[in-house]
């Protein structure tokens, strides 16, 4: 888990929550095998170095490359998911652009009760 203890409070919260959501077994939102967005690669690598340090790798590792569909359960695209990077519209071809969650969504709700059921 990569949390960062200098953010403000509703940051920190942003980010316990998506990092419990990885504990859970939830995978990044914006790499769904269903996701298609289109991504200005050329000016994530340069956003991503300069503002984290991220190599290209790192880059298409945790944000650009989509997880096969063969290998993780997904639903339909949730832009709203605590799993959700903020994308700035510089980043997308298209100029949309995404703020990510920061609180669980429906659907991450939906889904962590599909993978953990209340036994009754």
């Amino acid at each position: 888990m990569n949390i960062d203890p200098t953010t403000g409070d509703a940051d920190i919260q942003k980010n316990i929550l998506h990092e419990f959501g990885h504990a859970l077994g939830c995978v990044h939102e914006h790499q769904s095998p269903i996701n298609e967005i289109p991504w200005r690669k050329d000016r994530v690598y340069r956003y991503y170095y300069e503002n984290f340090g991220w190599s290209a790798s790192d880059v298409d590792q945790n944000l650009v490359n989509r997880h096969d569909a063969n290998v993780v359960a997904n639903t339909s695209f949730d832009p709203e998911s605590v799993m959700m990077y903020e994308v700035p519209a510089e980043l997308t071809i298209t100029g949309v652009s995404f703020s990510g969650g920061s609180r669980i969504s429906e659907k991450d709700k939906e889904w962590i009760a599909k993978m953990y059921p209340v036994l009754v």
